[in-house]
């Protein structure tokens, strides 16, 4: 098992080829720019520059809908709640059961800004190698701890999953099936804590062979970013459309 957020960024598109560092605050830029609009007209019209930007990226789709897949379960309850609850002008009447147009709206609203940030972020992490990523991140000066952090995390936590599929597999194939009862809970309380030791003990092994190559907390890399007029370029459309939006925001 592996995070494949940079599974397609051998892809040749103009995302692809794009500066990581231009890239990073373009597209922060653009996505402030989505969470600051409120007019509901304009919020309709942020999906389709969100798919537009899916399409010169050429990421599959099927790649970002998979990975879209637990935010929609997760914007389930709001679609339910929203539009009974908020009060207002009824929009409609079903079964005695008031749906209201300010409910309706904020939950679409809400949705679809969520909805492209998240394409927004998948195209800024998954049209570039995450190691190149996290060293655009270093020059942009976040903190290095923070970097390494993360860095670790992803190279790590694959291994950390495949374990706990491990113990899994080795529970069933000893007949233990997950059920309510007391003794079920304590098993798996049982594999929680096998599994953090496990972990915890790798880490410390890691964490030693690294010190013996020499690592002092440092983010080396051979890896030398030469920026474009073309990369320059893009920025300036992305940054032109994010403060667009936020002018038509205004004006509307």
């Amino acid at each position: 098992m592996h995070i494949d957020i940079d599974r397609f960024s051998n892809i040749n598109s103009q995302f692809h080829k794009w500066d990581e560092r231009y890239k990073i605050i373009s597209i922060l830029i653009l996505i402030i720019s989505f969470s600051v609009v409120k007019s509901f007209y304009l919020v309709l019209t942020i999906p389709i520059l969100a798919l537009i930007m899916v399409t010169i990226s050429r990421l599959p789709l099927y790649f970002v809908l998979k990975k879209l897949k637990l935010t929609l379960i997760f914007f389930l309850p709001l679609f339910i709640l929203l539009p009974i609850s908020s009060g207002g002008e009824i929009f409609y009447l079903i079964v005695g059961i008031k749906i209201y147009k300010i409910g309706l709206h904020l939950a679409i609203s809400i949705f679809l800004k969520a909805i492209s940030i998240l394409i927004c972020i998948m195209i800024m992490f998954g049209t570039s190698r995450f190691d190149r990523t996290i060293k655009a991140f270093y020059h942009l000066k976040i903190p290095e701890k923070l970097i390494i952090m993360i860095l670790f995390t992803y190279r790590y936590i694959y291994i950390y999953m495949e374990n706990l599929r491990k113990l899994n597999v080795a529970l069933f194939l000893q007949g233990f099936k997950k059920t309510s009862n007391l003794r079920s809970i304590l098993v798996s309380s049982s594999l929680i804590g096998n599994l953090l030791i496990r972990c915890y003990d790798q880490t410390e092994m890691v964490y030693n062979a690294m010190i013996l190559r020499g690592f002092n907390g440092k983010l080396i890399s051979q890896f030398r970013f030469k920026a474009s007029k073309t990369d320059l370029f893009k920025a300036i459309i992305i940054i032109f459309i994010s403060l667009l939006i936020v002018g038509l925001e205004i004006i509307i």
